[in-house]
Order: C-alpha cells, then sequence, then structure tokens
C-alpha cells in the first residue's frame, strides 16, 4: 500500500526526500495507516483542500515503494 483515501484527504507513503516537501504543503500532517496513537513517520496525510498536489504524491509514493518494497 503507497496511498490511501479518506473523507479528510489522501495519505502517501513516501521516502525522507519526499516527505520534506510534502509536508511543507499547507495542512499537511503526519498520519498513521493502522490507527494507533503514534503515527508512522514515513506517511503523511495531505486535506482535501490541497488535492491539486495528490497525483504527484501518488507517483512519488508509488515510485518509493517500488524501488524500496517497503
Amino acid at each position: 500500500m503507497f496511498a490511501t483515501f479518506s473523507e479528510i484527504g489522501m495519505s502517501f507513503k513516501l521516502g525522507e526526500g519526499q516527505l520534506s516537501q510534502a509536508y511543507s504543503i499547507a495542512g499537511a500532517e503526519t498520519w498513521n495507516p493502522k490507527g494507533r496513537e503514534n503515527p508512522s513517520r514515513s506517511w503523511v496525510l495531505i486535506p482535501i483542500s490541497q488535492q491539486k498536489y495528490w497525483m504527484s504524491l501518488a507517483l512519488e509514493a508509488a515510485k518509493y515503494m517500488n524501488e524500496h518494497g517497503a
């Protein structure tokens, strides 16, 4: 899994370089795909208001997962 959609936004699993860029997007926050208290540092939630970034982040997330198999 490299991306997931919810009623509040879309989440992506990214590498360190991409995470830094994603966190610079207004409203971006750490997200936990397992719903636990401690969010995973490799996942970022991008709100619906910033959906213009979703496609490029989805492509980066898919590339990251393909290269790292994580």
